[in-house]
């Protein structure tokens, strides 16, 4: 179809509808003519032109109207555009009515309108009816269409707090494209209203606008940027929606069917946008409500402010869906209530997003759950803070593969404060409270049964100035009167942690160190009877966990009694390493017997788990390696790995399902340790004590070169089963006329190294390495450790290779065993199995096992070339390691090549 071009020749607003009366054509005449004819027409405006309108009255009803007041688009014509040349023109109502009306008829015809560089501003809709009071810059109808390209829509409003869309209303298609929106006032949707229709903004900003509706129990007062009503859809991408105020819900953005409760066909979708400096009582950047879907994704909401859900509020409703969050960042926002960065009342899907330094006066600093199913699935938590309860969660029913961190709370819960839920494959690290439960909180209540299962996860540097620095438990109060409930009716009314798999270390009871606090990794309150109530302790099951390592008080020093790893009863017998069990209580009706306690039967207790630092040890999440030789390796029980079908959560009686890889089976294993795909959670036959899942069979531990501040030095037993000669001066001696004298270790050519009895060969490099921040210690290693020293640690010198060794064992070869000294950091023993046992009964405080080193010929052997050991006087405790017998006894023979 041919379009007619239209220019406009007058500034004046006149209605003849003629280009040859009056003072030419005016943009009214060239629109009555447009809407006279069923071509389509283009009318252009003049550049940086301002094109007022001043002709009052109302002509909605005529079939050719827009004579009078705003400039109405009727059905009647073909697609109208009004384009702006050069830099764009303005058209001004000057408050006599709106701008632009896109009108449909009785007929199912509706007007198509496109907008180019134009700006559209001085509207105010004049209130005749519901529906023509809406809209103070466009109305458009339900069969309309609009499409606003380079426009903007300023300083437009409504009438009335009941009349909607200040900037634009929208019951049909509205799209646009660059524009925009600022400073409009509406009652609802300050600057777009949307109300059964599909919008579509792109490239877009929405600023400033407000709402002035007054009452939070009509559809008034909500979506100061954007609000969308009904069905239809609304889609905004890569758009900015800053600075817009609303009376009581969505200061951004506002979305919810709001037309009965069963109503939930309108869809919301924002992606690649910024939703920022916001405000609204609830939902300061964005409230959705009851709606078919919400969807954001790839967009930062920041630095909003609500009282409840700062950020976001979900305030879904009957038979909402899920409202799904995610690759997004939701950061600096505040809520004077609940909710800092999100407020949740409903299903909640979070996905590969950051929530960090968010702030609420009350509970959940990052996400407050509440009511609402909220789940969490790859993501960061990191820096919120909470007035209340939850630091960085509050009430969330499921978290995987997320790390929570440096989170803090004035009330309880550092990092998570929770009843039911299952967290899996996570980190919950640096996060601290005022209360207890440094790392997690759960608490039942009164006749309530709460429990959070905890698989594949670190707990660890969490810190607590009153109870429970990793994890504090509180059971529920069951009260009765007259006859004492039985056991089994106790049970179902508290709170409780089932532990799989699971590190927890380094956290922090009583921090502040006035007595007021214990459990610096767990706190379990034992059982109370004061008469016609009881405080029932709560369900702590523990498998194969790691738990050691923790403080009650800093580093332990503190008045009265100290129970660094846990204070309470606790459920073991189950593959478990714990350290230090002083508090650990009895309580057989509602944990364990005696027998099954933390502590017994297959459990390990006293002994170093050997943990790397808590770094990046491969997969999206930090994790605790565990060094060679330590006793979590293959000491976990197959059986008792995390399954879909779990415990009982909620108390019915029945094992709770989750389907977390969505096969459709609920029986599956975890397959992955805490690091997720890639990494097995059974390497070899038998699981690993811990999150952590060795993936090689090791024979080398990381070492520690970075040596702490040398402690006072204190005389130390000689922790060697025979006597020491007098040193060298020098930590590398004359050799012996041995075969092959070397001095120093060269990497040279070697020959085939001599096999032993067994068929075990000495073939494998150990590399020596001197420690310059201890001159004249030495440590050995294999070639990947000595790799990672090369590519990571300069205070070490590389200086060369300096033997050959076994890494297998055989009847007559002898393991070596490392020992780095207490009193010198970054040093290290190299030992034989007697002398292991030796240090390990006497000299505990001073020398710590990292583990199995090498195999090698015993000293009596006749194979291989005799190595001795030298302790260097001028730093007592430390050795100069092994080298070339001088004429003293050796302790081993090694392949010399």
């Amino acid at each position: 179809m041919t379009e007619t071009i239209l220019r406009v020749t007058t500034l004046v607003d006149e209605n003849d509808g003629s280009a040859t009366e009056g003072t030419g054509l005016s943009l009214r005449d060239a629109v009555l003519i447009a809407n006279s004819t069923p071509e389509d027409e283009i009318i252009e405006l003049e550049s940086e032109q301002v094109y007022d309108l001043t002709i009052e009255g109302n002509d909605s009803d005529l079939i050719t109207p827009a004579n009078f007041g705003d400039l109405d688009i009727a059905s009647t014509g073909g697609t109208l555009t009004i384009r702006g040349l050069g830099e764009g023109a303005t058209i001004d109502a000057n408050e006599i009515n709106r701008v632009l009306h896109v009108k449909d008829d009785d007929n199912d015809n509706g007007a198509n309108l496109v907008l180019e560089n134009i700006t559209v501003t001085g509207g105010k809709a004049i209130t005749e009816d519901f529906l023509d009071s809406n809209g103070g810059g466009i109305l458009i109808d339900n069969l309309g269409s609009a499409e606003l390209v380079n426009c903007n829509i300023i300083g437009n409003s409504t009438s009335s707090n009941d009349d909607n869309g200040g900037g634009i209303a929208n019951e049909g298609s509205l799209s646009l494209n660059n524009c925009v929106v600022s400073n409009n006032v509406g009652g609802e949707g300050g600057g777009i209203y949307t109300h059964y229709g599909v919008t579509t903004i792109v490239d877009s900003t929405i600023t400033s606008n407000s709402v002035n509706g007054i009452a939070a129990s009509t559809p008034t007062g909500a979506g100061g940027g954007v609000s969308h009503r009904g069905a239809g859809t609304t889609e905004i991408d890569n758009s900015t929606i800053s600075e817009n105020t609303a009376n009581s819900r969505g200061g951004g953005v506002y979305i919810d069917d709001g037309f009965g409760s069963e109503s939930r066909t309108g869809s919301l979708r924002i992606v690649n946008s910024t939703i920022s400096g916001n405000t609204a009582p609830s939902g300061g950047g964005l409230l959705s409500g009851t709606v078919e879907s919400s969807t954001i994704e790839n967009t930062v909401i920041e630095n909003n402010t609500a009282d409840f859900g700062g950020g976001v509020f979900n305030a879904g409703g009957y038979q909402s869906n899920d409202m799904v969050i995610e690759n997004s960042t939701i950061q600096n926002n505040i809520a004077r209530g609940d909710g800092g960065g999100i407020f949740s009342d409903d299903g909640l899907i979070i996905r590969d997003t950051n929530i960090s330094v968010n702030t609420a006066n009350g509970d959940g600093g990052g996400v407050d759950g509440d009511l609402g199913n909220v789940r969490i699935f790859d993501s960061t938590v990191d820096s919120n803070s909470a007035g209340g309860n939850g630091g960085g969660l509050e009430d969330i029913n499921i978290i995987r593969g997320t790390t929570i961190s440096n989170n803090s709370a004035v009330g309880d819960g550092g990092g998570i404060s929770s009843g039911i839920g299952v967290i899996l494959d996570s980190t919950i690290s640096g996060n601290s409270t005022d209360g207890s439960g440094g790392g997690i909180f759960t608490a039942g209540g009164l006749f309530q049964y709460y429990v959070t299962a905890i698989a594949n996860t670190t707990i660890s540097g969490n810190s607590a100035k009153e109870y429970g620095g990793g994890i504090d438990i509180v059971g529920g109060l069951d009260s009765f009167i007259g006859t004492e409930p039985s056991p089994g009716t106790r049970e179902l009314f508290n709170a409780g942690v089932v532990a799989t798999n699971v590190t927890i270390t380094n956290n922090l009871a009583d921090s502040d160190n006035n007595g007021s606090g214990d459990g610096g990794g767990i706190h379990n309150p034992s059982y109370l009877d004061t008469g016609n109530s009881q405080i029932i302790p709560g369900k702590l099951d523990l498998s194969n966990s790691i738990l050691e390592g923790n403080f009650d008080t800093p580093e332990n020093n503190g008045e009265g009694a100290i129970n660094p790893n846990i204070s309470g009863p606790a459920k073991g017998n189950a593959n478990n390493l714990v350290g230090d069990l002083t508090g650990l209580t009895i309580a057989e009706f509602f944990v364990a017997p005696e027998a099954e306690s933390l502590g017994q039967g297959s459990d390990l207790t006293g002994i170093n788990p050997q943990l790397g630092e808590l770094q990046d040890n491969g997969g999206e999440i930090q994790t605790y390696a565990l060094l060679a030789g330590s006793p979590a390796i293959n000491g976990g029980n197959n059986d008792n790995i995390f399954r879909e079908t779990f415990v009982d959560i909620n108390g019915d009686g029945e094992p709770t399902t989750v389907d977390f890889n969505g096969d459709g089976d609920v029986d599956d294993a975890l397959a992955f340790d805490q690091r997720g795909e890639g990494f097995s959670r059974i390497f070899g036959e038998t699981v690993d004590i811990g999150a952590f899942e060795v993936q090689e069979v090791l024979s080398e531990p990381e070492p520690n070169p970075e040596p702490n501040p040398e402690p006072e030095p204190e005389p130390e037993p000689e922790p060697e089963p025979e006597p020491e000669p007098e040193p060298e001066p020098e930590p590398e001696p004359e050799p012996e006329p041995e075969p092959e004298p070397e001095p120093e270790p060269e990497p040279e050519p070697e020959p085939e190294p001599e096999p032993n009895p067994d068929g075990v060969s000495l073939d494998t490099d150990i590399f020596r390495f001197q420690n310059n921040d201890v001159p004249g210690t030495y440590i050995y290693v294999r070639d990947r450790e000595a790799q990672n020293i090369r590519d990571n640690f300069d205070n070490f010198t590389e200086e060369g290779r300096a033997f050959q060794v076994a890494v297998e064992p055989g009847d007559n070869l002898r393991p070596m065993y490392r020992f780095q000294s207490e009193m010198k950091p970054g040093t290290y023993l190299f030992v034989t199995e007697e002398e292991r046992a030796n240090i390990n009964q006497n000299f505990a405080e001073s020398f710590s096992e990292e583990g199995l080193a090498f195999y090698t010929y015993g000293a009596d052997s006749e194979l291989g070339t005799d190595f001795s050991r030298f302790q260097n006087t001028e730093q007592q405790g430390t050795y100069s390691g092994l080298h070339l017998n001088v004429g003293q006894s050796s302790i081993v023979k090694v392949d010399r090549k």
